[in-house]
């Protein structure tokens, strides 16, 4: 949905953009096809999941492919499997100047289908391929 479908079927997903949050297209694919299990996203009052090209996203990133094999000690009771939105609220504890809303939909939330899950998620923890 995420990556090839809005743009080869852009009506199917009305309101929605290439840019638009994991929770928004999350949302979506809950309302607009319960048959899938997908759940919709929970909603912490004033967050906001970091996003590619922001430096909350970088510092995210950086943490799970390099900072918490070189310094663990940095990141008690995280690991490289820890969601995104752990580290963002790891590194907003630390600094809100880097990330300064808490992370929304802190995963993992519900167990979702896999359906839901290849639909709706981009990419992993890995660089994205722009």
């Amino acid at each position: 949905a995420m990556t090839s479908g809005i743009r080869r079927n852009p009506s199917w997903y009305p309101g929605l953009t290439m840019k638009s949050t994991f929770e928004a297209f999350q949302r979506h694919i809950a309302d607009t096809t319960p048959e899938s299990g997908c759940p919709k996203p929970c909603k912490i009052e004033g967050c906001e999941t970091a996003v590619w090209g922001t430096k909350c996203w970088s510092n995210v990133q950086w943490v799970l492919t390099n900072g918490i094999y070189a310094h663990p000690d940095w990141y008690p009771g995280l690991s490289s499997a820890s969601p995104r939105e752990a580290i963002q609220d790891n590194i907003r504890a630390k600094d809100s100047d880097i990330c300064p809303k808490p992370a929304c939909n802190a995963q993992p939330f519900t167990p979702v289908t896999l359906y839901c899950w290849a639909v709706v998620l981009p990419s992993g923890y890995e660089l994205p391929l722009n």
